[in-house]
């Protein structure tokens, strides 16, 4: 669906602007990232992270935050993602449970029995501190757990994945470092934005061109019409022969009240693009964990100018 009346172009921007996060959240994120223990991690050793707590924690959407990770990755050559892994691992046990698991004499199996913790429906399984316990490997407990769940003795329910990634050489841990490489990156996030802004201009004026819409559809993704045709019949240039007009909104005051009811009801001061994300109507992690979705100040100001909001 695509909006062309005046008073619903905003919502293109919407769209548009909602992966980029402030340049302060990503500063963060790098401070988390390249904390104390993951600058003395030496190139061939592995780094863990939560995505979705840092999510929740630096205001950054899932999307976002992989395009991240992806850019350290790729463009940067500081890690590399391996297989991610769970935190969590519960179960749900079967009929053949009992006779499975006494029958069982493994040092994983007699590890997990020891230290499952029941709950009224689960069994809950620390992996870690089990592996720990007894002088076992993580994947020793993890193996012996699958081994139950594929002979339906169990029902396995693994929960809390951490990424996991692989030092490729020496991580940023100065100021300067971390400065520098937050401009980088922050800078690839604009570009994204703007190129998303742009493709919805493009697309609007497709719309809106004197010409059949199918056809400058396909001569933008560099095709044409089948059978050499110039026009398809169909859409609304071709049955009227008008183009269809987009006019621009009709400029608004500045609605001082909206503006004063965000503010209290949001006392953070240390994300301008937080306030005009509610103000539009832009959802975000950090939107959603303070529980104004519904707030009447949500897109209170959605009539206003995104990039003037930005700098209240």
């Amino acid at each position: 669906m695509f909006y062309v009346c005046a008073e619903d172009l905003h919502l293109r921007e919407i769209f548009a602007r909602g992966d980029l996060p402030s340049k302060e959240s990503v500063r963060q994120l790098f401070h988390d990232i390249f904390d104390d223990y993951a600058v003395n991690v030496a190139p061939g050793g592995e780094i863990k992270y939560n995505h979705a707590s840092q999510e929740k924690d630096f205001d950054i959407r899932s999307t976002t935050l992989k395009n991240i990770y992806a850019q350290l990755e790729v463009t940067h050559g500081l890690i590399r993602a391996v297989t991610p892994i769970y935190t969590k691992y519960s179960y749900k046990p079967s009929l053949t449970y009992g006779p499975t698991t006494r029958s069982d004499k493994s040092p994983a199996a007699t590890a997990i029995i020891k230290s499952c913790k029941k709950a009224s429906k689960l069994v809950h399984l620390d992996v870690d501190t089990t592996a720990s316990r007894y002088g076992l490997s993580r994947a020793d407990i993890i193996r012996k757990l699958n081994d139950w769940n594929e002979e339906e003795a169990i029902e396995l329910k693994p929960s809390g994945v951490l990424n996991v990634y692989k030092v490729l050489r020496s991580l940023p841990h100065t100021p300067r470092e971390i400065s520098t490489l937050v401009n980088d990156i922050y800078k690839l996030l604009q570009e994204r934005e703007s190129q998303a802004l742009r493709r919805t201009d493009e697309v609007l004026a497709i719309i809106t061109s004197p010409a059949c819409f199918s056809a400058s559809l396909a001569q933008h993704f560099g095709d044409s019409l089948p059978d050499g045709k110039k026009e398809c019949g169909h859409c609304t240039w071709c049955i009227k022969h008008e183009a269809v007009v987009s006019e621009k909104p009709p400029p608004v005051p500045f609605n001082k009240t909206a503006f004063k009811a965000i503010l209290n009801k949001v006392p953070d001061r240390d994300d301008a693009r937080l306030l005009a994300r509610i103000a539009f109507g832009i959802r975000s992690p950090r939107i959603a964990k303070l529980k104004v979705g519904k707030d009447p100040i949500f897109e209170s100001m959605a009539d206003h100018e995104f990039s003037v909001s930005c700098y209240w």
